[in-house]
């Protein structure tokens, strides 16, 4: 670990020494302080990271970002950190920990510092040119992957797929699938590109513009999936300073007065694209949810069902073409 400075006397044996030559408590005690408390241990610069992000995130938040800074720069996993708090971190780490700790000050996402992101359990590249994947969206993957793994070799659509990290979940998780994914940014198509080699996803990308029509997409699919922008204008006094100001809004926003655009361009594509009996899932706005069901009914879907999130919101939505 070349991050850090490891302490070359045991504190135990130092204990030990302590008692055997008959040093007062206090002394010991003094010891004891000056092994916890060094100002550039793990331990105290992980607590001033959480403190100086307290003004930003909750505390739980600022505490798994200090966590995540140390486990970037430091190579150490929870446990890890755990076991050396107490170790001295070297000039370099932390001046590189100093510079993302002013970025994050600054409301820029800890994802889009470090240029990763974990995602159904892999780690993907991100840049600005591509919206960060969430939680949420990994619910959505895990939808498609129940009701796809008993097909024998599923044709799959992404529709919108930034950085990649639902086509290369899926066609790592569902090996006999054929897996597609569109994006109209040459930029994100680039990026989810270089996720696909890193993660050796055999993912066929296309350049499209989903508004201009089902020109170049495959036919005769199984599936198509897709998290299309779907945060209304009105909605952005909702969003966190970070997402605002960092992230892409052309992959998060649309119109009030045509919030549903995506999902009926959407439902329409897959009405022409997907073989009879075919899927749709989509990740929804949890206050649309019975208006996007209208766009897939108005075009031969059924069997149509919302789910909910793991915070009780409603955000994907499965739809069966006739």
């Amino acid at each position: 670990m070349k991050h850090i400075h490891s302490y070359k006397v045991n504190i135990f044996s130092r204990i030990i020494r302590v008692f055997c030559s008959g040093h007062s408590l206090l002394f010991f005690v003094h010891i004891c302080i000056m092994y916890s408390g060094n100002s550039h241990s793990i331990r105290s610069i992980k607590h001033r990271i959480s403190e100086e992000l307290a003004s930003i995130y909750d505390m739980n938040e600022a505490k798994q970002i200090a966590s995540l800074l140390i486990e970037y720069y430091c190579n150490l996993n929870k446990t890890e950190q755990a076991l050396h708090a107490n170790d001295e971190l070297t000039k370099e780490t932390l001046e590189s920990i100093q510079h993302a700790l002013d970025k994050l000050k600054d409301c820029m996402p800890l994802q889009y510092i470090l240029g990763e992101t974990e995602f159904f359990g892999r780690r993907f590249e991100v840049t600005n040119s591509v919206l960060i994947p969430r939680v949420e969206t990994e619910e959505l993957v895990q939808h498609v992957i129940q009701t796809m793994q008993d097909s024998a070799s599923p044709k799959i659509l992404d529709i919108g797929t930034g950085s990649g990290a639902i086509a290369i979940s899926l066609a790592k998780e569902l090996e006999h699938a054929k897996v597609y994914a569109s994006d109209i940014s040459q930029d994100a198509l680039q990026v989810a590109r270089k996720n696909a080699s890193a993660l050796n996803a055999p993912v066929e990308f296309i350049h499209h513009d989903i508004l201009s029509g089902n020109e170049n997409l495959p036919s005769q699919l199984d599936c198509i999936v897709s998290n299309p922008p779907y945060v209304r204008e009105s909605e952005k006094v909702l969003m966190h300073e970070n997402v605002l100001s960092f992230e892409p809004h052309t992959a998060l926003f649309v119109s009030d007065n045509d919030a549903l655009i995506f999902y009926e361009k959407i439902a329409k594509i897959a009405k022409l694209q997907l073989k009879s009996g075919g899927f749709v899932f989509c990740e929804i706005n949890e206050a649309l949810a019975e208006e996007t069901k209208k766009c897939f009914e108005a075009n031969d879907f059924g069997n149509i069902f919302v789910f909910k999130d793991i915070n009780q919101k409603n955000r994907v939505i499965k739809a069966q073409r006739h």
